[in-house]
């Protein structure tokens, strides 16, 4: 067992000390966390599971993802395996086959529809959940905005992954958020450019990619119409700075501009009570014909 620890005082450099806390010189140290033989907080694996907890009581998540405890979340991160990969089960069809999606390979944004009751908030909280198990916090950052009053994510500002949830009850954080992602945007391009590099993903040490999800994009764009530039130019620059847009609302007419929508691949329309909106989103009127039970609402 390894400690990861802080120097206090006017030290303040994060420090990871082998073996055990006896061995360590003298000091104010402080304990930040637990630390497993692959260099993984136990904390991080904690939270992770505790966030899952209540989802596996009301969705059926867990039959997609099984019921992972703090060790199995660990090997999971530390496998190795597809690092680059957000690929994660939401749903199963009418097979009973597991619908999986890959935000990296399919988006590199989405856009999801649905009307009130549709399960648009469930499906964006167990995909939001599939992506913390799949990829550690080394490797995975999310910044949640929900302007329906914060129910959407509550279960994941816990999460070690979550760099910021914001609502449409601080106004004045969500402003100062989406400066702070404008500058995380000039300075993945300017590693890209220092590199001489396409692609974060080449990158020697590439940044934790970013997913950004916003539930209910239209009371966001409509209570600020600038961000909807914002919005716009990291769909532009997203795909090569590993930045990601799963973008949410029951409506998208009138709110996706065309450069939006050139830029979001992957679409997902649940129940809608028009097909115009279907047809919108998919292409096709379909998704106005799904029933109002859960069980087929996507």
């Amino acid at each position: 067992m390894r400690l990861q620890l802080r120097r206090g005082g006017r030290g303040g450099v994060p420090v990871l000390a082998s073996d055990n806390a006896c061995s360590l010189p003298p000091g104010p140290w402080t304990v930040i966390s637990a630390v497993d033989r692959c260099g993984v907080a136990v904390g991080w694996c904690d939270a992770v599971t505790a966030a899952l907890e209540p989802t596996a009581r009301t969705c059926e998540l867990t039959s997609l993802l099984g019921r992972p405890t703090s060790e199995t979340v660990a090997a999971a991160w530390t496998a190795g395996e597809e690092p680059d990969s957000l690929a994660v089960p939401v749903s199963v069809d009418e097979q009973g086959r597991t619908v999986a999606i890959d935000l990296a390979a399919d988006g590199p944004h989405a856009l999801v529809a649905g009307t009130t009751g549709s399960g648009k908030s469930e499906l964006l909280s167990s995909w939001v959940l599939a992506l913390a198990l799949r990829q550690p916090p080394s490797r995975l950052h999310l910044l949640l905005v929900d302007y329906k009053g914060g129910a959407t994510f509550a279960v994941a500002a816990g999460l070690p992954h979550t760099v910021g949830l914001l609502t449409d009850l601080d106004g004045p954080a969500s402003a100062r958020a989406l400066t702070t992602l404008r500058a995380e945007l000039r300075r993945r391009e300017a590693l890209v450019a220092a590199a001489g590099v396409r692609d974060v993903v080449e990158l020697d040490r590439p940044p934790a990619r970013l997913v950004v999800v916003v539930d209910e994009l239209r009371a966001l764009v409509e209570e600020s119409p600038e961000r909807l530039l914002d919005l716009v130019r990291l769909a532009t620059l997203g795909r090569s700075l590993g930045i990601h847009l799963v973008l949410a609302t029951q409506r998208p007419s009138g709110v996706v501009n065309a450069q939006l929508r050139a830029n979001v691949n992957l679409r997902i329309c649940l129940r809608v009570l028009d097909a115009g909106d279907s047809t919108d989103v998919i292409g096709v009127a379909d998704a106005a014909a799904l029933p109002a039970a859960p069980a087929a609402r996507w």
